[in-house]
């Protein structure tokens, strides 16, 4: 069972992350997807020792609390740009540097 929920989570979150830098990003998308993908392995490096410190300050209850709020915290922030992607902000991908406006 912990395999399963393992690679279900495993594969949720990375089809998401790929297609929302995929939308995002048309020029340099390897590199997009290249630090998207080197930002989780920080992530995963970096929380368990976060997590680890927490429990030895707090305990593990309040610890809990903390480590489950904190990414319901961060959803409005990610959740705003990624909801209709660069079209949703009037932007589009371009091939260049920055984003351009849309024609009106």
């Amino acid at each position: 069972m912990r395999i399963l929920t393992g690679a279900a989570m495993a594969g949720a979150g990375l089809v998401i992350c790929v297609t929302l830098v995929s939308r995002w990003f048309v020029a340099h998308r390897g590199l997009a997807l290249g630090l998207m993908l080197s930002g989780t392995s920080l992530g995963n490096a970096f929380v368990p020792q976060l997590a680890t410190w927490l429990i030895d300050v707090n305990g593990w209850r309040a610890s809990f609390y903390v480590l489950a709020c904190l990414p319901l915290a961060l959803l409005p922030i990610i959740g705003l740009p990624s909801r209709n992607g660069p079209s949703g902000w009037a932007l589009r991908p371009t091939a260049g540097r920055r984003w351009s406006r849309l024609a009106k």
